[in-house]
Parts: structure tokens; C-alpha cells; sequence
């Protein structure tokens, strides 16, 4: 005799597969948009550091009759040659006039109308790619704005961001892990009901067919 129950077996199966879906897709999701977090805070945080630095060199110039004077504080030179971090360059430039610094680092083009915001850019130095922020400054007695860059090469960056990601991935292996374990004792444990009235009516109809 039939009934009109599905096997619990065949519907477990059936379960699982639509619950392991959207499991698998929010997986995804999450490691794509966990990805796009870490390299974009990576990026803002080192950016932040650079701007500081550039900060730090454009603070400390002054003139004195005329001649350009830069007294930079040794807490900068301690956040641009901290171990943890990469190599760090950095030129001084009036127009075309290196003051100080490295001469042939790449220059950063600069809206005029927006010269004393920090400006960064990408590019290429000693055959590195490097990160570069530039701002300039008005100098009392002194013609024309000075521009301050400074550059950082992006190992320290890969280092942050392929740790972090792959924390992201531990987590996410985690919970699909834990997924595949519970989700099939919850979807069991929720049929049990529709098994045993199963078991039941297949029960009563080998009885019924027995009289």
C-alpha cells in the first residue's frame, strides 16, 4: 500500500541540498566582501600613516632670510624607519628644485586648487612599485608652493592584508565546516516527526494488507 508521504530519506536529501545552497552562497559572499574590506582598510590605514608622515616633513618647513629651512622632529623619522614597515623615500621640491630628499622619485601631479590636500597616487621606484602621497605648502618669503612627497614600497601592505585574509579564510572554512556537521543533525532531527508517521501508516498498511 502507498501513501502519499515521501520517503523520509529521498526529502532529508532534498533538504539538505537547498540549505547547503544558500550556506555555500553566503560563504561566498561574505569571503568576497571580507577580501574588499581588508584590502581597502590595509590601504586606508597605510595611507594614513604616509599622509601623517608627509605632514610631519611639511610642518617643519620655515624659512630664514629667504633660504628654505626644514627641522624635522625625530618622532618622524621613527614612524618612516620602524622595522615593520617598508622602504620609505621622500623628496622636497620647490618647482623643479630638489631642497632635499631623493631626486628622481616620481612626481605626483597636483591640482592647483586643491594643493595643500594630500594627494596619492601609484607608481614605480628603483624598480618597485611603490605608494606615493604628495602636499604642498606655502612657505612664508618664499616664491611658489614647496611639495613634499613621500613613497612607501607595499611589502608591509601584502604582509597585512595576506595575513588578514587568511584569518578570513580560517573563519570561513570554520563555518562551512560547522555547517556540514549541524545542518544534517538539524534537518534530521526536524524530519524525525514526518519519519515516525511514516514508519506508522507503512506499518498499518502491511496490517490491513495481512487480514
Amino acid at each position: 500500500m502507498k501513501t502519499g508521504l515521501p520517503r523520509a530519506g529521498s526529502l532529508t536529501g532534498r533538504m539538505l541540498g537547498w540549505l547547503v545552497l544558500p550556506v555555500g552562497a553566503l560563504a561566498l559572499v561574505l569571503g568576497v566582501v571580507g577580501s574588499f574590506t581588508i584590502t581597502s582598510t590595509v590601504g586606508a590605514v597605510n595611507d594614513r600613516i604616509l599622509s601623517a608622515a608627509s605632514r610631519g616633513i611639511a610642518d617643519s618647513l620655515a624659512s630664514e632670510d629667504g633660504e628654505i629651512t626644514m627641522d624635522l622632529s625625530p618622532a618622524v623619522f621613527g614612524m618612516l624607519e620602524t622595522n615593520a614597515r617598508d622602504n620609505v623615500y621622500y623628496s622636497v621640491r620647490r618647482g623643479s628644485q630638489i631642497l632635499t630628499g631623493y631626486s628622481d622619485l616620481p612626481q605626483i601631479r597636483l591640482d592647483p586648487a586643491r594643493r595643500e590636500e594630500f594627494t596619492f597616487a601609484d607608481g614605480r621606484y628603483l624598480g618597485h612599485p611603490v605608494r606615493i602621497v604628495a602636499v604642498s605648502r606655502t612657505v612664508p618669503q618664499v616664491d611658489g608652493p614647496v611639495v613634499v612627497q613621500v613613497a612607501e614600497t607595499l611589502d608591509a601592505r601584502k604582509r597585512m592584508a595576506r595575513g588578514l585574509l587568511i584569518g578570513l579564510a580560517v573563519l570561513e572554512l570554520a563555518l562551512i565546516a560547522m555547517a556540514a556537521m549541524l545542518i544534517p543533525i538539524a534537518v534530521r532531527r526536524g524530519l524525525a516527526p514526518l519519519k515516525r508517521l511514516r514508519d506508522e501508516m507503512d506499518r498499518r498498511g502491511v496490517e490491513e494488507i495481512g487480514r
